[in-house]
């Protein structure tokens, strides 16, 4: 059985389609509360290998409100100068690690859009991975009230994702300082939930592959 890893699992949006989908996971978190198999810092915990790993790292200081309060250097230069955005790079910078050492098969690491899109790049080249790409995908298009833009690191070619645009009525309208949309959401956790259609949609292409890969071999 082909084995994955949700790390920074908080409610384990990942885990719970991995494991309906029949793969084994490990999941990882600092928080005790999520009850993680690992419970650890990544900074100084290696999760190991696996066939595919999912990161989700905090999104503290790379959202689009807080630039002027984490990052300075000028236009496009995204400078951290604050703790919270060095600790960020930091964190980044591991997984970038963990995906260079271990080599999984598939990877993806998300973030809602912000800052996260413009520094990630450059640290994954940094560590040597080539084999990658941007998507952007809104959660209204996997079953959330949310829009929700959010970017998502990987090297599975085939998936493209689904997103939306400002204004559709496929959401509700969450403008800055609202109650709705994920600002109105006062819990964490909630906050943190991750749509399971858009893990499948990803689980789905992953198996097109696999079946295609296997296809090519018997032929």
């Amino acid at each position: 059985m082909k084995t994955t890893q949700d790390n920074f699992c908080g409610t384990k949006s990942f885990e719970k389609v991995a494991i309906n989908r029949g793969y084994l996971c490990q999941t990882l978190d600092l928080e005790p509360e999520h009850q993680p198999d690992i419970i650890g810092n990544i900074l100084f915990t290696d999760p190991g290998s696996c066939w595919f790993a999912h990161f989700s790292p905090p999104c503290t200081g790379f959202s689009v409100a807080s630039i002027g309060t984490h990052w300075g250097g000028g236009y496009r230069k995204y400078e951290p100068k604050t703790e919270t955005a060095k600790l960020g790079i930091k964190i980044l910078n591991r997984v970038a690690e963990l995906i260079s050492k271990h080599k999984y098969q598939y990877w993806t690491v998300e973030n809602p859009m912000g800052v996260f899109r413009k520094v990630f790049p450059e640290i994954l080249k940094k560590h040597g991975i080539k084999d990658f790409k941007m998507v952007t995908v809104t959660y209204c298009q996997y079953g959330d009230t949310r829009m929700k833009p959010t970017d998502i690191f990987t090297n599975i070619p085939n998936w493209q994702g689904k997103r939306c645009k400002n204004g559709s009525p496929c959401h509700e309208p969450a403008p800055r300082g609202s109650k709705t949309g994920t600002q109105g959401l006062k819990n964490a956790k909630l906050r943190g939930v991750i749509p399971p259609k858009l893990f499948h949609e990803i689980f789905d292409c992953i198996e097109k592959l696999e079946d295609n890969k296997n296809a090519q071999t018997k032929g």
